[in-house]
């Protein structure tokens, strides 16, 4: 049985599921490994019993989210002596200042590195919010670094 729903979840999914997850993770074992979990996900919320399109969002949500820890994840493991490392690092742990949506907004923009398009398209706000949360953002966050002595 199991077999069967993951046969129709990948079916009608994944591909629009694996560029999407590819996009943000830019390598493709990584990329399998993050698709790979969030099929485990969806047989444990068991997804496919929902009606296609309620699936559909369950499932990008699930990539979304498994994409930004992923990236989080690996910002740690690069080696600190790197500048960009320990600016990424900085970006992180004052990220703790900063409500979820502002999170995610940094994390597209300065840690993905993508335009306000992408970020728009991604987190299903306007442009124009995005760059507005990130600018609230980013003055939360200068201020916890500069209370933090990270400046």
């Amino acid at each position: 049985m199991d077999q069967e729903n993951f046969q129709y979840l990948y079916d009608t999914n994944h591909h629009l599921l694996y560029p999407f997850v590819y996009y943000l993770i830019k390598d493709r074992e990584s990329a399998e490994e993050v698709l790979h979990r969030i099929y485990e996900k969806a047989l444990d919320k068991k997804l496919f019993l929902m009606e296609k399109e309620t699936s559909r969002s369950a499932l990008f949500v699930y990539a979304r989210n498994l994409c930004f820890y992923y990236r989080l994840k690996s910002i740690f493991r690069l080696h600190p002596t790197d500048d960009s490392a320990l600016e990424e690092a900085d970006i992180y742990h004052s990220l703790s200042s900063c409500r979820f949506i502002e999170q995610q907004v940094i994390i597209c923009i300065h840690i993905l590195k993508l335009t306000y398009e992408e970020t728009e398209n991604i987190l299903s706000i306007p442009a124009n919010k995005a760059e507005e949360i990130e600018k609230k953002a980013v003055r939360k966050m200068t201020k916890k670094m500069t209370a933090a002595g990270m400046d």
